[in-house]
Order: structure tokens, then sequence, then C-alpha cells
């Protein structure tokens, strides 16, 4: 079962997350012909989030993962951010660094582009999902709709 998909930066790829603990990379528009498969989550992968020639995803095993797209081979991995599972990931571009951001519970966790915990931003309730928008995370809980920065 399909959780969440993505479509590569360039266009050449779609990448679908799915309840397997797994990321197919296909090549689009022939969504038939994989590329890769990026393996190594412990439970199903509930989000991906592109930036560049990699994907971060995460899920129900609440770590983060870093991949190359084309090789499906894993470049980096955060310690497991919390006891609840990742609901969502998103990327914030930092000039030539960038942070990734993860929801899980009632907790962003802001991450750096070595998936090390930065800092942690408590909502006053569950994080539904979360987008970057100009530089800043866009997060919506049951009670809240709010621009959060990260810095």
């Amino acid at each position: 079962m399909v959780l969440d998909v993505a479509i590569s930066q360039d266009g050449r790829y779609l990448l679908a997350a799915d309840r397997d603990e797994k990321i197919r990379v296909s090549r689009y528009p022939q969504a038939f012909v994989v590329q890769s498969f990026c393996l190594g989550h412990l439970a199903y992968v509930g989000s991906v989030a592109v930036h560049g020639d990699h994907v971060f995803s995460s899920g129900g095993d609440s770590i983060v993962y870093e991949w190359d797209i084309e090789s499906g081979k894993p470049i980096a991995q955060s310690e497991k951010v919390g006891e609840d599972p990742v609901r969502r990931v998103c990327v914030l571009p930092k000039g030539d660094l960038f942070h990734v951001v993860a929801a899980a519970g009632k907790t962003l966790y802001v991450l750096d582009d070595k998936l090390h915990l930065v800092k942690a931003i408590e909502a006053p309730s569950d994080i539904m999902d979360i987008t970057a928008l100009e530089g800043n995370v866009v997060a919506v809980s049951r009670y809240v709709f709010a621009k959060l920065s990260t810095t």
C-alpha cells in the first residue's frame, strides 16, 4: 500500500513510500521501470521529501533517513526522534545547507544536514501535517495553524 509519493526535482523519478518498509524509485513517466529501492526502515515509510538528488524519509520507526535517489543507497540516518511515528518530513533549504523537519505527535524535530537533532518544538496538540513555505515551516494541528521559524 502506497502511503506517500513525490517526484524528483528534475522530474525523472517517481518515489513511492509504502507500508512494506521501502521506497520504490521508478523512472517517470514509465513507472513500471524500477530504478532502485531504498531499503532499511524498520517499519512503514509514511513520508518522503526530495531535495536535489536525495530523498528523505521516515515513518513508523521514527528514524529519518537520507537516500541517494538513483542508487537507493543510504547516505545518513538520524537517531530515533521520539516515541511517536513520524507523520511527515519536509526539507528547508538554508543557502548551501538545509534543515530536515520531522513531525511526530505534538513535536516538530529540526535536524541539520547530517540528520543530527538541532531542536524540538512542541505544539499544543498532535501535528497533522507540515510543509515548507518561504524558509519557514507551516504546521497544522487540531487547534493551531501556525508558521514556525526553525532558527
